[in-house]
């Protein structure tokens, strides 16, 4: 027995296999949460960026009129609209790096724990195709993640709004969110 088959042999849990795992496979299905909420942001705020598309305006009108309710004027949402099309937030994956636009949605994984131990990491089985017998198991764990959207800008009345418009958006792609296996 060679050196390293014997190191092998003596670890704790028994020998170790020789080759590490295939990553494709391994990765088939976890999220990365992060990416689509990055992509549900920056969509939403590219349907609205454009100052000559009448629809986005009016949308971004009726979104500022919405949150701010009579409490606004409209030389203000006017204001409002004018600020966000003509510096439209950026989303981004991590903190922002030193050459980041502001304003922008920084989006983290703030902490991740599994909550659901299976037996073994066996999670069951489901049949594939309609009278075929063949069977797939499911391995592998459930995670609670919890992730940040960070909002920075110069300004703090714009943190505020983009606040509010990153919460209406996530919110709004629920379905979204929920298609691409998130729950």
């Amino acid at each position: 027995m060679s050196s390293r088959k014997a190191k092998l042999a003596r670890n704790i849990g028994g020998a170790l296999p020789e080759e590490l795992p295939d990553v494709g496979t391994s990765r088939d299905s976890i999220l990365m949460v992060e990416r689509l909420l990055r992509s549900l942001l920056q969509s939403s705020i590219d349907k609205l960026k454009d100052p000559n598309d009448d629809t986005a305006v009016a949308d971004l009108n009726r979104f500022f009129t919405h949150f701010y309710g009579p409490t606004i004027t409209d030389s203000e949402v006017a204001d409002f609209v004018k600020n966000f099309q003509t510096q439209p937030p950026k989303a981004v994956v991590g903190y922002p790096r030193s050459t980041a636009q502001f304003p922008c949605f920084a989006i983290i994984l703030e902490s991740d724990q599994e909550t659901q131990d299976f037996l073994g990491e066996y999670a069951g089985m489901t049949t594939l195709g309609e009278g075929n017998v063949d069977m797939q198991e499911y391995v592998g764990a459930f995670y609670s993640s919890v992730y940040g959207v960070y909002i920075y800008a110069e300004h703090p009345d714009v943190c505020a709004y983009l606040y509010q418009f990153a919460k209406s958006v996530i919110h709004g792609g629920k379905a979204y969110l929920f298609s691409c296996g998130l729950h």
